[in-house]
């Protein structure tokens, strides 16, 4: 692909990975994808998302992520740290770290967070 594509990484747990999802091209990055395209992006895809994955997690998906030299990440997690009870503080500074090695990398990062419940 043409390094002018923007390079889309989708990172977390099973709603980035696309789980649940009626067929691959209605998961999340393909979507994002199709929707960044029709606003005129090539956009390079690679959805580095794990199903069952904490915020512990997303420190192996980072080391994964920094050698694709991404423009953008989108990181959906926290739904598997509230259900296994992950201390707050501790899923925070998981998350933390994650933004702070993909920012440092020059990528930028939205997340995605559970909702509160």
């Amino acid at each position: 692909m043409d390094r002018s594509a923007l390079r889309l990484l989708v990172l977390g747990d099973s709603l980035g990975s696309g789980t649940g999802a009626a067929r691959p091209a209605d998961a999340l990055g393909p979507r994002l994808a199709r929707a960044l395209g029709e606003d005129g992006f090539d956009v390079d895809l690679h959805v580095l998302a794990v199903p069952g994955a904490a915020s512990a997690g997303l420190a192996d998906q980072v080391r994964r992520a920094l050698p694709l030299s991404a423009d953008l990440a989108v990181v959906v997690i926290g739904a598997n740290d509230l259900a296994r009870f992950v201390p707050a503080e501790q899923a925070a500074t998981a998350l933390a770290a994650a933004v702070t090695a993909l920012r440092a990398a020059g990528t930028d990062v939205v997340v995605v967070p559970a909702p509160d419940m």
